[in-house]
């Protein structure tokens, strides 16, 4: 089986909105889940128990407020480097849509990103040969039943095109603090956040090789938009 855990960055407030997921088979799930818990529980650090929330990590909040700097950075390293390994045996795709000015949309714009991260991962899948099962697994949210609904329609549009359905079920949501993977998500997420809305492609850039042809969109409405997800 082929899983899609997915999670968000943005808000209307901002100029962009992210949807970032990472794509893994079923049994390399539990492997880089496992590898996660490792770095979280070592012995030698401060983070036994926590949550791996990349901006409260980044920023020094909230659980990781009276962690010096060091050992968070030490923290990131770690798990960039875990993704990226992952990435370079195969064993992950980073899938990433940014939606601008979020407010430009219609109630449940943040849906459409959703939507559309779901479908290009699974056309993604169908263009790679994978005819496996697929079930994607978000962060809980307030907007759930539209994103099933919304992903659930969308399935079926894309459905004469690909010949036969490979999702199971609409997503599944789970609390993140259940999920490492979901975990991941919310670190990439954050990264693409932050080369969109900030300028800050200090991560995102490192990140890139772990995406596949077509794994990266930016809906834009600009003509010369220069950004990773056109070159």
């Amino acid at each position: 089986m082929r899983l899609l855990f997915f999670d968000e960055s943005g808000s209307r407030a901002d100029r962009h909105f992210v949807c970032a997921g990472v794509s893994v088979q079923e049994q390399d799930a539990f492997g880089i889940a496992d590898a996660v818990d490792e770095l979280m529980n070592r012995a030698e650090w401060p983070f036994e128990g926590s949550e791996l929330h990349t901006g409260p990590l980044m920023r020094g909040r909230g659980r990781f407020r009276a962690i010096p700097v060091p050992i968070r950075m030490q923290l990131f390293d770690e798990v960039l480097g875990l993704l990226l390994r992952a990435a370079s045996a195969g064993k992950i795709t980073l899938h990433v849509v940014v939606l601008d000015n979020l407010t430009d949309f219609a109630v449940g714009g943040e849906v459409s990103g959703y939507r559309r991260l779901i479908a290009d991962w699974l056309r993604l899948e169908h263009r790679l040969d994978r005819e496996q099962a697929c079930l994607a697994v978000g962060d809980t949210t307030r907007l759930e039943r539209q994103i099933q609904k919304s992903v659930w329609m969308q399935e079926a549009i894309d459905r004469p095109s690909v010949g036969r359905s490979l999702l199971l079920t609409p997503p599944l949501f789970v609390d993140s603090r259940d999920s490492r993977m979901v975990q991941l998500a919310d670190f990439v997420a954050y990264w693409a956040y932050r080369s969109y809305e900030r300028d800050d492609n200090s991560t995102f850039t490192k990140l890139l090789p772990a995406f596949a042809l077509g794994s990266l969109r930016h809906e834009t409405s600009r003509t010369n938009c220069e950004c990773h997800a056109n070159h």
